[in-house]
């Protein structure tokens, strides 16, 4: 899979994923509330739509983090160039298995992240795929 559709690169993409939906859980929470009055519908349809719009994708290569419907947001960094990964789970993120992943390169300052999986689906699945295949220090929180 090539996003920018430049035909010089070959890659293989060995994880594509989106935010969990526990990282929606108010919105989720409200919608179901209201799903009695048509603006319930609207919520989940909402959340639904900013879930399916953003998307992490984990190649061989690089890690890719895209936003938007219409207009498009897109932050990746080459795997030789990550220089430290975080991984973030609070208590109840623990209990249902999702949290956050940073990578940062030598470029990013102080605790920033050049592309951050946020609220995925078992991390530390994602983080040891993307350990293995680069060579940085591992932090974790």
């Amino acid at each position: 899979m090539n996003p920018n559709n430049n035909t010089e690169i070959t890659e293989t993409v060995i994880w594509k994923g989106h935010p969990s939906r526990w990282y929606y859980w108010k919105s989720i929470f409200f919608g179901l509330l209201l799903l009695v009055v048509v603006i319930g519908l609207f919520i989940l349809i909402g959340v639904w739509i900013r879930r399916m719009s953003w998307t992490f994708i984990v190649t061989d290569r690089r890690v890719i983090e895209r936003k938007g419907l219409i207009s498009q947001e897109t932050s990746e960094i080459f795997l030789k160039n990550v220089r430290s990964i975080k991984l973030k789970q609070g208590v109840i993120e623990r209990l249902f298995s999702v949290g956050s992943v940073g990578l940062a390169s030598a470029a990013a300052v102080g605790d920033t992240f050049d592309v951050k999986l946020v609220c995925i689906a078992d991390p530390v699945r994602v983080k040891e795929m993307i350990s293995s295949r680069g060579n940085f220090s591992s932090g974790g929180e």
